[in-house]
């Protein structure tokens, strides 16, 4: 699902949500079992210009969760401690935006899953590869993150790249 929230200028959103609201909000009033309705238009109206900017809500695609992956792969990167550093395949957060759930091509959950996924998917794979292979020796490299080779294994492949760390 592709929505070009990138072509909707903010203020013709806002514009066009303000007169939502007012429209709305003098249904609601006229609507109403009283006879006479609870605030004038104009009241309404100052009201609603009590309000400088309308944000339009736009929800997350996947797009923008394989963007975010990309970001959080990129700050694990830069605080690697130690002599190991980290890189990973470009493939890496698709794969991980994969594992997000979606309805309709939309995030069921936005962003809330990103970490979570992170920490099953990355994180435990690091923690295994050190188990596996640091038995207090001083290694140094770069791992480097690659998604499984067949959608039967859900286990990234962790590889040190022998080297400067990067």
């Amino acid at each position: 699902m592709k929505t070009h929230n990138h072509q909707i200028r903010a203020e013709d959103a806002s514009r066009s949500i303000k007169d939502l609201v007012f429209n709305q909000w003098r249904n609601t009033a006229s609507s109403s079992s009283s006879s006479s309705s609870c605030e004038s238009r104009t009241d309404t109206t100052k009201l609603l210009n009590l309000i400088d900017f309308y944000l339009p809500y736009f929800p997350l695609e996947r797009i923008h969760i394989v963007t975010l992956f990309e970001r959080l792969l990129q700050a694990r990167a830069q605080h690697a401690k130690g002599p190991l550093g980290l890189s990973w395949d470009p493939r890496l957060p698709g794969f991980l935006a994969d594992k997000v759930d979606y309805e309709g091509g939309l995030p069921i959950e936005g962003a809330k899953e990103v970490r979570a996924v992170m920490t099953r998917y990355v994180s435990s794979a690091l923690r295994a590869w050190e188990r596996e292979h640091l038995h207090g020796e001083d290694v140094h490299g770069t791992l480097h993150l690659s998604p499984p080779r067949s959608p039967l294994h859900t286990e990234l492949q962790v590889k040190l790249l022998v080297g400067k760390k990067q």
